[in-house]
């Protein structure tokens, strides 16, 4: 299993940072209140992705955590990931 985390520019997986303004680290660009996010892939889940097929393995589930995200509840994160683990594993309690 991969985990992403989402709004990430290096490792989300369905949402990552991202700016126009961002020539290089992105904590120098200084944001008005919301950390910019567009969907898409994070440049090294991208680069993971092409080096897994590339040596033609599986890709295996992949699942991304909202720990970049602007607003994120980090009490609910736990919890959510848990039961989407579940999910992907078909696991019952």
């Amino acid at each position: 299993m991969i985990v992403g985390i989402e709004g990430s520019p290096s490792c989300g997986f369905l949402l990552t940072g991202s700016s126009p303004d961002w020539q290089g680290y992105p904590g120098s660009v200084t944001f008005d209140k919301k950390y910019p996010v567009r969907e898409g892939t994070g440049i090294f889940m991208q680069e993971l992705k092409k080096e897994i097929l590339k040596r033609e393995l599986r890709v295996p589930p992949t699942l991304g955590v909202g720990l970049d995200l602007y607003g994120v509840d980090l009490n609910t994160i736990g919890p959510q990931f848990e039961t989407e683990l579940r999910e992907i594993f078909n696991l019952n309690q």
